[in-house]
């Protein structure tokens, strides 16, 4: 039996200065399970992150395990040597994979959150990139 906080979800709207793959949008709208020990990922208002995004028949989804970065403050593409926060180090090999960014002009932060806190994300990647970090991790550990 699911427990009800266990089992509930919220929507954030993402806000994006820069996309590496999928539609080039100012906003996107993510769902998430509400609490981390269901998988959800807890977004923070005013952060800047690289997410990493499945395509679901209701939308956008991302889970604690996807991947997801919190990134250095500004509106830059990722770099290198950028310090981020998450599962892994940024590797030459997953700045090769998420290609050249495009910058997105957002325009000025809307006056009211739709559906949840606004948070500026750099990028929603493809599944295929969170495929790939999975299988690796799997590989790992035989």
């Amino acid at each position: 039996m699911d427990e009800p906080i266990l089992s509930g979800g919220v929507t954030v709207t993402l806000r994006t200065d820069h996309v590496y793959k999928g539609d080039l949008d100012a906003e996107f709208e993510v769902f998430t399970k509400a609490q981390g020990s269901a998988c959800g990922y807890d977004f923070m208002k005013g952060a800047r992150y690289l997410v990493f995004a499945t395509t679901r028949s209701s939308g956008l989804a991302t889970t604690l395990c996807s991947g997801n970065r919190l990134l250095p403050a500004g509106d830059r593409p990722l770099r290198l040597s950028d310090q981020t926060r998450g599962m892994e180090p940024l590797t030459p090999g997953l700045i090769t994979a998420l290609g050249t960014p495009v910058r997105v002009n957002a325009g000025p932060a809307p006056a009211a959150d739709r559906t949840g806190p606004a948070v500026i994300a750099i990028a929603l990647g493809a599944a295929v990139l969170m495929g790939v970090a999975w299988a690796r991790r799997r590989t790992r550990a035989r």
